[in-house]
């Protein structure tokens, strides 16, 4: 007998089943999602503004969200672009959605004009749970590379996301990490602030 994640298996059917249950997860693939510094990758169809916010009453020291503004029409998206790397694969996205002060909203996210699920933007009690949606990638990257997330109720609306993850496979975690993209310009900034401040040393 083999075991696979603590699963014993014996047969050849049995292992294939066991690799294909594997949760990979791990590196998240949005950029700059603890301060949204840069956020050119994300964009606003129609009236729809997303914009970097350091006020929320639930951020940590260095975090910012994105708040996400939509006007009086339900034909307003938000689309985070260019965030798959493989195609028809399984990905898992979680997020923090708020609403604090307001009444709770709910909002669909949309992969290849198809609902992958309904997350709630929570005003009071559980608004700062990470909520989470197992999806298939499409299958065509060329044309429809994005995930879009749009508005239910045609009123004038905001809510505040934070700290998203969009991973490989379906493994969930509780803990935010950042991309690997984002901890290599944390090192090269720091090298070139220690690199600096040795200059000014020598001199």
């Amino acid at each position: 007998q083999i075991k696979l994640g603590g699963t014993s298996v014996a047969t050849t059917t049995d292992v294939s089943t066991a690799v294909n249950n594997i949760q990979i997860g791990g590196w998240n693939l949005l950029r700059s999602t603890k301060d949204f510094s840069n956020i050119s990758y994300i964009s606003g169809i129609g009236t729809a503004v997303p914009s970097s916010d350091n006020t929320r009453p639930y951020i940590e020291d260095g975090c910012s969200s994105l708040q996400l503004s939509f006007a009086n029409n339900t034909t307003d998206r938000i689309r985070l672009n260019n965030v798959f790397k493989k195609p028809s694969t399984s990905y898992t996205l979680s997020l923090v959605l708020e609403r604090y002060g307001y009444s709770d909203i709910y909002y669909e996210f949309y992969v290849e004009n198809r609902v992958i699920g309904t997350l709630i933007a929570k005003a009071s009690g559980g608004a700062y749970d990470r909520q989470y949606i197992t999806f298939i990638s499409p299958s065509d990257l060329s044309t429809y590379n994005y995930i879009e997330i749009r508005p239910t109720w045609n009123v004038p609306q905001a809510c505040w996301m934070y700290k998203p993850m969009l991973v490989e496979g379906n493994k969930i975690s509780q803990a935010w990490s950042p991309a690997p993209e984002d901890v290599d310009a944390n090192i090269a900034t720091a090298q070139q602030a220690a690199q600096a401040a040795q200059t000014t040393a020598s001199n």
